[in-house]
């Protein structure tokens, strides 16, 4: 399902099959998602944090694939771990991973000439 805000959509990627959509709100920093999940798992290593965050993309990215349901959790934490892990430097913003952010479509609707 598309999720539009009147900002437009952001769109997760991970090893180029898009993921989740959520809708962008007017100004949205993204990697203060990554950042906070990272702060919330003070003292535990780096190193064991990326493997985390990595093992979840890829379960979720198996779920996708064999066309499993993914629930709301599942969409949420995916979005922090993907952010955190581009915070971290480990995952650059690409077109296999990352995100891309899209504007409002606009409506195809033509008016027809009044006779």
């Amino acid at each position: 399902m598309l999720r539009e805000s009147k900002y437009g959509s952001v769109s997760l990627f991970w090893n180029g099959l898009l993921i989740s959509m959520f809708e962008k709100e007017k100004e949205e920093n993204f990697m203060e998602e990554g950042e906070y999940l990272i702060r919330q798992t003070k003292g535990v290593s780096i190193k064991e944090q990326i493997l985390t965050y990595k093992l979840y993309c890829d379960v979720i990215y198996k779920k996708k694939k064999e066309k499993n349901r993914i629930t709301y959790d599942d969409h949420y934490i995916f979005r922090k771990c993907l952010f955190a892990l581009m915070r971290l430097g480990i995952v650059e913003n690409n077109e296999h991973n990352g995100y891309f952010c899209m504007s409002k479509r606009k409506s195809q609707r033509k008016h027809l000439p009044e006779e």
